[in-house]
């Protein structure tokens, strides 16, 4: 589940950082943002840089949880 999670924020990351748009599009232009959605889906190797960039910001956001987690473990063991 965690994994998951960390895999749909790094593409909401790469929509908003890259696509530009914003938590009200959903309701403002919802059109445009499924459009934009719906061709990095079916069009993956057309849009090689979308999930390579969504890979980075996953990969990065793993290691930062692993590395919190481990870190929580160390200071509770300690106690």
């Amino acid at each position: 589940m965690v994994f998951a999670v960390i895999w749909l924020s790094a593409f909401g990351i790469y929509i908003g950082r890259f696509l530009r748009f914003n938590s009200w599009d959903v309701l403002a232009d919802p059109f445009s943002l499924t459009a934009e959605i719906a061709d990095m889906i079916l069009h993956p190797l057309r849009n090689g840089a979308a999930w390579g960039m969504t890979l980075v910001y996953s990969v990065f956001m793993t290691v930062f949880y692993f590395t919190v987690k481990k870190l929580g473990e160390i200071f509770i063991y300690k106690r």
